[in-house]
C-alpha cells in the first residue's frame, strides 16, 4: 500500500480537445482500477499547476492510498518510441508494444551490451547483430564464457579470428584454454585475492584493535593466446 499525491496538467489548443483529452486519460486509469478527478475552480486548477513544480510542495493536500499495480497504471502516461530509418530490430517496447528500431550508426557510442534470462532471443539478437550492424574488429567480453559463446557465433558466421574480428575475455578460466582458438584474457589473479582477503579477515578476528578501511590493488596480467 502507497500514500501519494499523484497530479496530472494537460494543455491543448480548444476546449474541445482538452475535454477529450481529459476522457482518454480517465479511460485508461479506469482500465487499471484507478479514477482520475478533475479540479474545478480557477483557484484549485492553479494549485494544480503549482504542485507539479519540482519544489516538493503539496497545495492541494491530496492523499490517496494505492495498491502497487494501481500506482504503476500512472507510469508513465508518455511512451518513448524508438523507430530509426535503416535500423534494425532490437526488440520490442514493453509499454506500447511497438518494435525498436535501432540505426547504431548514428548514435555517439556504438558499443552494446546484450542482456537477458535464458530463452529470452540473446543469441539470435547476437547474431542478428553481426549480421545487419556496422562493421567492427574487436569484442571486449566481460567473462571468457561469453567470448567462449561469441566466438562460437563468430566461427558459426564464417569470421575469421583474429584476422577479421579480435576477441578478449576476462578471468582466464577454463574456457580461455578450451576454446578454438583460444582467447587471450585478463587474469585477475584469484589466489592472490582469495589470500589476502582470509590473511585480512583473520587479522581481524584475532587482533582487540579497531581496524580502519585500507584499499589493496592486486595487479592481474594480459594472457596473450590466439584470439587477439
Amino acid at each position: 500500500m502507497k500514500l501519494c499525491t499523484f497530479t496530472l496538467v494537460h494543455l491543448a489548443d480548444s476546449k474541445e480537445e482538452l475535454d477529450y483529452d481529459t476522457e482518454a486519460l480517465k479511460t485508461i486509469s479506469r482500465e487499471k482500477k484507478c479514477e482520475l478527478e478533475t479540479l474545478f475552480f480557477s483557484s484549485r486548477q492553479l494549485k494544480g499547476i503549482t504542485q507539479v513544480l519540482p519544489i516538493g510542495l503539496n497545495h492541494l493536500n491530496i492523499v490517496r492510498t494505492l495498491i502497487t499495480e494501481s500506482l504503476s497504471a500512472f507510469v508513465p502516461f508518455r511512451a518513448q518510441e524508438i523507430l530509426e530509418q535503416v535500423g534494425i530490430w532490437y526488440g520490442q517496447n514493453a509499454i506500447t508494444n511497438n518494435p525498436i528500431l535501432i540505426n547504431r550508426e548514428n548514435l555517439q557510442n556504438a558499443n552494446t551490451r546484450v542482456l537477458g534470462v535464458p530463452g529470452s532471443g540473446k543469441s539470435f539478437l547476437s547474431k542478428e547483430i553481426l549480421e545487419f550492424v556496422l562493421p567492427f574488429d574487436g569484442l571486449f567480453c566481460m567473462s571468457d564464457n561469453v567470448a567462449y559463446g561469441a566466438i562460437k557465433a563468430l566461427n558459426k558466421a564464417n569470421i575469421s579470428i583474429p584476422e577479421q574480428v579480435k576477441v578478449i575475455g576476462f578471468d582466464n578460466n577454463i574456457y580461455s584454454s578450451l576454446s578454438i582458438p583460444s582467447i587471450t584474457t585478463f587474469d585477475r589473479n584469484v589466489d592472490m585475492i582469495a589470500s589476502t582477503a582470509c590473511t585480512k579477515l583473520m587479522e581481524r578476528i584475532e587482533s582487540d584493535h579497531k581496524f580502519i578501511d585500507e584499499e589493496i590493488i592486486i595487479n592481474g596480467s594480459l594472457i596473450e593466446r590466439q584470439s587477439c
